[in-house]
């Protein structure tokens, strides 16, 4: 597919989000790349693993990903702050929900279908504190989800899409070397061009 007919639907689908959608020049690049990823086209990202998208505050990355979900439908967007309010109600039931049991449910309850990995996007991550207390016991909430991501990346494709507006080294103080590690693995890195359009 030619990068003008990518761009024509791209637009298209963007101004039905926001009606004067646009790609600036320095955003052909990535939003080419990320149409070639989604439809699993040959590009330089790699197809099995997920995306980690960085990029300062209202540069588009959120918008970019609600717009990629309309032309390829996931699971789903989640905001981490979302996440982390959630878990102060349901506790590790929600870091199990997105982590190690984020699979299509099986007919009998409480099975999971190992062959069809839910992908989900993780809007905003490093947004929220790291460390959350519950019943006396300190986690890092977005750390443990990460983890069985990895995991069931490794072991079933699981696929992860993240945005965050932190660095590397800013990723790796809010939740340690080993989460960045294994975003690094399992993730295609990705800057998103352009200052803030907001």
């Amino acid at each position: 597919m030619t990068k003008e007919k990518i761009f024509e639907i791209i637009i298209e689908t963007g101004k039905k989000i926001i009606p004067d959608f646009q790609i600036f020049t320095e955003q052909e690049k990535y939003y080419e790349d990320l149409f070639r990823y989604f439809k699993n086209e040959q590009s330089i990202l790699n197809t099995k693993k997920g995306l980690l998208l960085f990029g300062n505050y209202g540069c588009g990355k959120s918008l970019s990903i609600k717009l990629f979900k309309r032309l390829f439908p996931f699971s789903g967007i989640i905001s981490s702050r979302h996440i982390i309010r959630e878990f102060a109600i349901k506790g590790e039931k929600i870091i199990d929900y997105y982590g190690r049991n984020c699979f299509v449910e099986g007919k009998i309850i409480g099975t999971f279908l190992k062959d069809k990995p839910k992908t989900y996007c993780f809007d905003d991550l490093g947004i929220n504190d790291a460390m959350k207390n519950r019943y006396g016991n300190t986690i890092n909430v977005m750390a443990e989800i990460i983890f069985d991501r990895y995991d069931n990346y490794c072991d079933y494709g699981m696929k992860s899409f993240f945005t965050t507006n932190k660095t590397t080294d800013e990723i790796e103080r809010l939740y340690g070397d080993r989460v960045r590690d294994r975003l690094k693995e399992m993730c295609n890195p990705i800057i998103m061009p352009e200052d803030s359009l907001r």
